[in-house]
């Protein structure tokens, strides 16, 4: 991750921590009031990702092992928002959510060869790389048991 983007970052994060306290004054007792809850995040994974070709029929071609930061050029440091909360049916019963979106791109010029299943790409091919991955949760809490 470049310095530059790690700063914007960074004064994003504080100017939200600064910005969050002043517009939700009020202390909230118990859970029982609170009807819903939005929640923004960001956070900064880390990736490694490692795949390749291994066919169900020893008969066909599998491949080499490849790494997509490595080999494909892929990001390994990420900057990601998120977002997640909950709605409350009734003192037991809630339905909760969560959403983010993680998605890099990459294009490379091979060093070195490489085969994945029966395709051959050479060394000096241009690789273009698309990774894309959607979280979408949805779910239902039932509380059995309340305590304070």
């Amino acid at each position: 991750m470049s310095m530059n983007r790690f700063s914007c970052s960074l004064t994003v994060f504080l100017c939200f921590l600064l910005f969050v306290p002043a517009v939700y004054a009020k202390e909230i007792v118990s859970l029982e009031e609170t009807k819903a809850k939005i929640s923004l995040g960001y956070f900064l994974p880390r990736m490694n990702t490692q795949f390749s070709v291994n066919p169900a029929n020893p008969a066909l071609p599998g491949g080499d092992h490849i790494d997509g930061e490595d080999d494909l050029g892929l990001d390994r440091d990420l900057s990601l928002g998120r977002l997640d909360g909950y709605y409350r049916l009734g003192r037991k019963h809630r339905i909760e959510f969560g959403y983010f979106t993680l998605e890099r791109n990459a294009q490379r010029v091979l060093d070195t060869e490489i085969d994945f299943g029966d395709i051959t790409y050479p060394v000096n091919a241009q690789i273009d790389s698309k990774f894309k991955n959607t979280i979408t949760q949805i779910g239902y809490m039932y509380s059995f048991r309340q305590t304070d």
